[in-house]
């Protein structure tokens, strides 16, 4: 049996359904956003619970756009170092300083005590990662400090479309959400992003910032002196629009097939868990103090493990150096990410399970 990093398929319904939209929109004439950009929108919004949903380039672009829509241009924001670094790139393209903070072990997600120490009077936002797609326990700690510190809070939620807990759905527990729609991702258009928010007026910051910073009723004023190109195509929103009606469906298999895992792994492994509501499960993340020999095993049984998160987090980037984490440092080392999509079959995800259990500790 062969298991790929990733595999990614489309049903006759999709692709037909994508057909015809390809021909409606090259009937007209111009690819730009127009109304599957809209629809896209109009979907995701259903997916979130959200009032707002602006579609972007990238998600990088999405944090990027997040930060400056609240008017952050210098200063301090503090972000987990155990995530992608282009969360910190977004931070500095902003003009701010990343400030690196310890996770927990139990969720790999941001530490609010750690934050608590981090605050200063230059801090500006915290950044909270839905690492893996789970919405930790402790946000309702963040948002409390952040409240009490009357400082911003943004989620990178590249990872958790459609996850919720009793706070909310991602992308609305916080001032901003910021979501990405690459090709491994939960649900993709290719390459894309969304940024998502309750407050109307932070939406419309939003939209006039992605365009240029134009004034949103009348195109040829600029109102926004660091606005930026970040629109997308209405192929792009057609195949968002499609993704949408299948992203429910797709979020229960991850969740049956992480169960296969939970269930099946031997006791030399913690599969990482949301502990309430509804997760999308974009990674099964595994703790286990034999991750490399775990791997090798995978690999001479035609298995391929997918990018753990992260193995090389953000303070270990030579651009972000920063000392004194020893959380990440240690999830660093002492986690794997087995294959997690929906194509995959339950049998397969067995076979993954006996091949991991076969490693000794």
């Amino acid at each position: 049996m062969k298991i790929p990093i990733f595999k990614l398929d489309y049903d006759k319904q999709f692709i037909d359904s994508f057909q015809a939209g390809v021909n409606d929109i090259l009937s007209t004439g111009f690819v730009g956003e127009g109304k599957y950009v809209k629809e896209f929108e109009t979907k995701f919004c259903e997916i979130t619970r959200c009032n707002n949903s602006i579609s972007c380039t990238s998600g990088t672009d999405a944090i990027e756009l997040a930060i400056r829509s609240l008017n952050i241009s210098h200063g301090e924001i503090i972000m987990p170092s155990n995530t992608f670094f282009a969360t910190a790139v977004a931070v500095k393209n902003c003009g701010c300083v990343p400030i690196l903070a310890d996770c927990c072990a139990d969720d790999l997600c941001i530490d609010p005590d750690e934050v608590k120490k981090l605050i200063t009077k230059n801090t500006k936002a915290v950044i909270v990662v839905h690492v893996g797609g789970v919405l930790s326990s402790r946000l309702q700690a963040i948002k409390e400090i952040c409240e009490d510190h009357n400082i911003r809070l943004i989620e990178d939620a590249a990872h958790a479309h459609g996850s919720h807990n009793d706070l909310g759905y991602a992308g609305t527990i916080g001032d901003v959400g910021c979501f990405s729609f690459f090709p491994t991702k939960v649900m993709t258009t290719g390459e894309g992003g969304m940024v998502t928010t309750n407050n109307d007026l932070l939406a419309n910051v939003v939209r006039s910032l992605k365009n240029f910073g134009r004034d949103l009723n009348d195109a040829s004023r600029c109102i926004i002196s660091h606005g930026m190109n970040s629109k997308i195509n209405d192929l792009t929103g057609l195949m968002g629009s499609l993704e949408c009606d299948r992203v429910n469906d797709r979020i229960q298999k991850r969740n049956e097939l992480l169960e296969v895992y939970e269930n099946n792994l031997n006791k030399n492994y913690k599969v990482i868990k949301q502990k309430s509501g509804v997760c999308s499960y974009y990674k099964c993340m595994v703790i286990t103090e034999n991750a490399l020999a775990v791997k090798d095993a995978m690999r001479k049984n035609n298995i391929s493990p997918t990018g753990e998160v992260y193995s090389n987090p953000v303070h270990h980037q030579k651009v972000f150096h920063q000392d004194g984490l020893p959380v990440t440092d240690w999830v660093a080392k002492n986690h794997i990410c087995p294959p997690l999509y929906p194509e995959l079959t339950i049998e397969e995800v067995e076979y993954v399970c006996s091949v991991m259990n076969g490693v000794a500790k």
